[in-house]
């Protein structure tokens, strides 16, 4: 038997726990199927309280052992890439007594993880001992198989909820490989590739993207505001306009963070037009046929006083006002003081000495009026 040791002691990574270890594992069999079409399986005996899940054809080398070993840095459609994760994962589980086996089939070894005192580093490590002389009793269907004892239903429960795939019955709308999800219990949740991310505060719906649409940091955890944005938006755009379009207006009424960029991502949707007729005829029909659009009390100053301004989220508006029908006239252009005094000074210089004009126009250009 042979024994590696990993420079890892138990305390690191204080705050994962079940669910972020399992995240890791299901991770790796993920992106194993999606990236070279290698069938993965799970499966839980709530009577043993034993959790298995592998691949039909993976196989571990103990080179995948050292720390920042990957096979998938430079693959951006894959979740892991900075060689962590499941050695972690090991590490985890082990800390909170879940006995690990790795049945390595496709090298002919069995791996299990555990903990020891080492003389080297005066210090407990993890270590992960390779029976490489296993008699196997029955030859398995599969070379890569992860079992995990000591796994009780309510650890089943959390950990289907953070992993998409797991669960049972959920409503979302599909878009390309991307879902936006609208079960309540999925509410301003992230997933990707399936796995839980983050919660999002100020979303109505959650969101199962693909990882190279997202820049993830280290632990999976968070995403760049703006990418998540800029993504959510891109999606509300291109949705069935004729089927969701009281979703769409919901979240531009509410101002949500979800569509905060759809204007601009508008610019390059086969359903723009649509989108944005129907958000004009909600408005028209909510507020009046003499309603106009404006997002402040400044834009007030700017609208016919003829009609009624209808003061709406920044986005509504441009949406609503890109509309064919939107007539923009009603918006009156708007000048500054420095420019309406000049255009006086044009109109009735006739009328005025030339030394006053002349000290006017020495007050117009220093002004900092806008």
């Amino acid at each position: 038997m042979a024994r590696y040791e990993l420079s890892l002691t138990p305390d690191y990574v204080p705050d994962w726990g079940i669910v972020e270890a399992f995240r890791e594992l299901f991770q790796n069999a993920v992106d194993q199927s999606s990236s070279e079409g290698n069938e993965m399986f799970w499966n839980y005996n709530s009577l043993d309280k034993v959790f298995t899940l592998g691949n039909k054809s993976s196989v571990l080398t103990t080179t995948s052992l050292l720390l920042g070993s990957s096979t998938k840095t430079e693959d951006e459609s894959l979740i892991g890439k900075y060689g962590e994760g499941y050695k972690i994962a090991l590490l985890v589980l082990t800390r909170l007594n879940k006995n690990v086996t790795i049945y390595n089939y496709g090298a002919r070894e069995v791996w299990r993880p555990k903990f020891i005192n080492s003389k080297r580093y005066q210090s407990k490590l993890l270590v992960v001992d390779v029976d490489r002389k296993h008699i196997w009793s029955k030859v398995p269907d599969n070379n890569l198989r992860i079992q995990i004892e000591n796994v009780s239903s309510s650890d089943v429960v959390k950990i289907k909820e953070s992993i998409l795939f797991l669960q049972e019955n959920y409503e979302s709308i599909q878009s390309g490989d991307c879902e936006i999800l609208t079960d309540e219990r999925h509410r301003g949740k992230l997933f990707v590739n399936g796995l839980y991310v983050s919660s999002m505060e100020g979303f109505k719906y959650g969101y199962n993207l693909p990882p190279d649409l997202l820049d993830l940091d280290r632990d999976r955890k968070t995403v760049r505001e703006f990418d998540l944005t800029w993504e959510t938006s891109r999606l509300w755009s291109e949705v069935d306009a004729t089927k969701h379009s009281s979703k769409i207006i919901e979240l531009l009424v509410e101002n949500s963070r979800e569509v905060q960029y759809i204007s601009h991502r508008l610019t390059s949707s086969k359903n723009s037009d649509e989108i944005k007729e129907r958000a004009f005829d909600f408005f028209i029909e909510k507020y009046g046929p003499n309603s106009v659009p404006i997002s402040s009390e400044e834009d007030k100053k700017r609208v016919d006083k003829m009609r009624n301004a209808v003061i709406v989220s920044e986005v509504f508006k441009n949406v609503v006002t890109g509309s064919s029908r939107f007539d923009s006239q009603v918006y009156i252009p708007t000048k500054s003081l420095k420019e309406q005094v000049s255009d006086w000074l044009l109109k009735h210089e006739a009328f005025i000495p030339v030394e006053a004009i002349e000290e006017l126009n020495k007050i117009i250009e220093s002004s900092e009026e806008y």
